[in-house]
């Protein structure tokens, strides 16, 4: 009987204790209405808790219970963190937003103190298992349903979750125009489990959100599309659904014209010019070779800032090949010109063809003329002759074996020999007419040896022009050809 009664006692008291109210100093305690709230949201928390182990792993029904479960995918594109060229790499940074219904988890606000609203974390729920179809990341496999923000569940079921995030997408790129190209690339997001028969992706608005796009250095957004696709595969019997972002980008050229073009095109115009230099100073073959190596660096640059592909040849590409084969022949014209310079044997004379092809023809295209002089012009001027010729008359331009006494002048120091001498003074004169014939033979042949190498001299200056036009049309054709392959 003691037993029972004390349990009697116990109960009775512990109905009494939520029954009664509590006062103190006959005031009533009332607890705040923040805290009430929380209560209200405990309690919703705890009722979402109690059903997410099952309603997470359930599709949420459609609007007409059998029809699939509508869910609007939409991006805001944030920045383009970077493209990588040579490994085809797009790295984005965007601004992921999904909304859908799920009556499973709705309730009446009335019950929980009027709280229309919930954010819970992602895992008490059921989220669409949508990726990025052309994921290259090696960490992730491109989820949208794996991020750690929290999601907004309204009364109604109507679920709101947005996530920020960092995608890296494959990026087929055209190096075709390259820098003056333009890409497109495209970011591939669907279900990889659920068809059309159970999720029906849907985009919102018109056109995508570039309100808050930061601009990037290196690439100009042009614009942003989007299409949505039904894609029927060969493993199963209903579609897939994608939404397809097509991102439309250009380079911006400055930092490859300044840093590539333009030192390229100074290289070549420097090629032209080592045409003016002196063929007798030397440098001209160390210059032609310098300036080959400095367009091998070039291309070598270039070379490690594209994609390694056999598909397309780059313009640019094409330009470097075409200079460097016109500096190449830049300094094979040098040597040629060199060697008609610096011939072997100089006293050889230049073959009839190459001087009818050189004097007769090329000379006068170009309007180059040669100086011919005499052997006498060369060994003596014309007045330096007369003085000779006054002063005395063995220098007579006729070689006489006689004294011409009429040539001397009145005031010449020279007197004629008498009459009796004059067989020893014709012996003599003999002897010094012979030393001066042999002279002048030997005098002749050192200018016929002379004229022979001017004409070599001046049939490299005839081909160093004639070179010189040459390389810097066919330079300015390339520069030509090169501008005209640019896109607007």
């Amino acid at each position: 009987m003691d037993l029972k009664n004390t349990v009697g006692i116990a109960i009775i008291c512990l109905l009494g204790c939520t029954l009664l109210q509590i006062t103190v100093n006959g005031k009533e305690i009332v607890r705040p209405a923040k805290k009430n709230v929380e209560d209200h949201e405990l309690k919703l928390l705890r009722y979402i808790t109690k059903r997410h182990k099952l309603v997470r792993e359930i599709v949420p029904a459609g609007a007409n219970h059998n029809s699939p479960l509508a869910i609007i995918f939409d991006i805001a594109y944030s920045q383009l963190v970077d493209l990588d060229s040579k490994d085809q790499i797009l790295t984005s940074y965007i601004w992921v937003r999904q909304f859908w219904n799920n009556t499973r988890l709705a309730w009446n606000p009335a019950d929980y103190g009027g709280i229309k609203s919930l954010h819970i974390d992602p895992k008490l729920c059921w989220v669409p298992d949508i990726v990025l179809y052309n994921n290259i990341n090696e960490n992730t496999i491109g989820e949208m349903f794996k991020f750690d923000t929290k999601i907004i569940i309204r009364y109604d079921g109507y679920i709101e979750w947005y996530a920020p995030t960092l995608i890296k997408s494959i990026c087929k790129i055209d190096i075709t125009y390259f820098p003056f190209d333009r890409q497109t690339c495209k970011l591939v997001f669907g279900s990889w489990t659920f068809t059309s028969e159970y999720l029906l992706l849907e985009v919102k608005g018109n056109e995508p959100d570039l309100s808050k796009y930061t601009p990037n250095g290196e690439w100009d957004l042009i614009k942003v599309t989007r299409k949505k696709n039904v894609v029927k595969y060969s493993c199963c019997a209903y579609p897939y659904i994608d939404i397809t972002y097509s991102i439309y980008i250009q380079r911006r050229p400055m930092f490859y014209v300044q840093n590539l073009i333009i030192p390229c095109i100074l290289l070549a115009t420097l090629s032209v010019l080592s045409f003016s230099l002196p063929p007798g100073s030397g440098e001209r073959i160390a210059l032609m070779i310098t300036l080959l190596l400095g367009l091998t660096v070039y291309m070598l640059i270039f070379t490690e800032n594209i994609p390694k592909t056999s598909e397309v040849v780059p313009v640019i590409n094409k330009f470097f090949v075409a200079v460097l084969f016109e500096v190449a022949l830049c300094l094979l014209a040098t040597s040629i010109t060199l060697q008609f310079y610096h011939y072997h044997d100089p006293e050889k004379e230049i073959p009839v063809w190459l001087q009818f092809l050189i004097f007769s023809c090329l000379a006068k295209i170009l309007r180059m003329k040669m100086k011919k002089a005499s052997p006498n012009e060369l060994i003596m001027s014309s007045q330096s002759k007369r003085e000779c010729q006054s002063m005395s008359p063995l220098l007579s331009i006729d070689h006489s074996s006689k004294c011409k006494l009429c040539c001397m002048s009145q005031g010449s120091v020279y007197k004629p020999a008498p009459p009796s001498n004059s067989s020893l003074l014709l012996d003599r004169l003999d002897g010094i007419q012979y030393k001066l014939d042999g002279l002048y033979r030997a005098m002749s042949e050192k200018v016929a040896l002379t004229t022979f190498k001017e004409q070599w001299h001046f049939a490299a200056m005839v081909l160093d022009r004639f070179f010189y036009i040459v390389s810097a049309t066919i330079i300015f054709v390339s520069l030509a050809s090169f501008y005209v392959m640019i896109p607007e």
